[in-house]
């Protein structure tokens, strides 16, 4: 690229006035600088970043200079180099109309339409690397809703405020939610251990490794029948149906009788 960056340079200082393509060579040099700025910020992303390429499918970044690097990219650069693009086109064309009222090169004419063909690549490339991003960030967003919709006083004293990871690449989209949601999870049963009638089952939570205290809501899960804590087996439960003791899967139709059936044909 800095080869043709020089070439075109040179090019359009030897090019005489009324030739089609001068236009076209300040095009090219403006387009050559935007993919040399983009390429450096896309280079500083990969060293700050322990994602290395894969930074580029994050919209949400810890420090301040990959933010900023996000920000040039999607912000400013890539729509630029779109907008001028398709700008370029229009003057391709429009000099390409005029060759019968003045000179056209074939060596720059030959540039323009190959670099204009890569550059068309590249925003589709790039587009479709946008809308994963996007599609990242709604499947994050949606899962701190989960979160906020289980959270209750006694999950924020017990683990603090939750938070999801961000996500660095696209293994978010290939991963299918293991986990309840929060309206199955309401649906399991729950009690208070004053209420309890079978204070003798009830031990300690296996998640928090606490006794259960007087007050304390406690869920039963179904069908195994293992409890605990409300505040800990909730935020379980988000990530992956199953029971922490047993590992049978928790159905949130099912009783706590061991006589629900395994599957619902049966």
């Amino acid at each position: 690229m800095l080869l043709c960056f020089l070439y075109s340079v040179a090019d359009l200082l030897m090019m005489e006035s009324h030739d089609c393509m001068v236009s076209m060579q300040k095009w090219l040099l403006v387009s050559y600088v935007n993919v040399a700025l983009f390429r450096g910020a896309h280079h500083i992303g990969q060293t700050h970043s322990d994602a290395g390429k894969k930074f580029i499918f994050s919209l949400r970044q810890p420090s301040r200079i990959m933010q900023c690097v996000i920000l040039s990219l999607w912000g400013f650069l890539v729509p630029f180099f779109a907008v001028w693009t398709v700008v370029g086109t229009s003057w391709f064309r429009n000099a390409l109309d005029h060759t019968d009222q003045c000179t056209a090169s074939l060596t720059p004419t030959l540039m323009v339409g190959v670099w204009q063909g890569l550059s068309y690549l590249g925003i589709i490339l790039y587009g479709a690397i946008f809308v994963l991003s996007v599609v990242v960030e709604i499947r994050l967003r949606n899962q701190e809703r989960d979160l906020r919709l289980v959270e209750t006083e006694e999950t924020l004293s017990r683990w603090g405020r939750q938070s999801v990871q961000p996500q660095s690449d696209i293994s978010i989209l290939k991963k299918k939610n293991a986990g309840l949601n929060p309206q199955q999870i309401q649906q399991l049963p729950e009690v208070a251990v004053d209420d309890c009638q079978e204070q003798t089952d009830l031990m300690m939570c296996a998640i928090c490794i606490c006794d259960f205290s007087p007050g304390e809501k406690v869920r039963t899960l179904p069908p195994c029948g293992h409890r605990f804590h409300k505040s800990c087996i909730d935020l379980w439960l988000l990530r992956q149906a199953q029971c922490p003791m047993c590992k049978s899967t928790v159905d949130p139709e099912c009783k706590v009788d061991h006589k629900c059936s395994k599957t619902k044909e049966e």
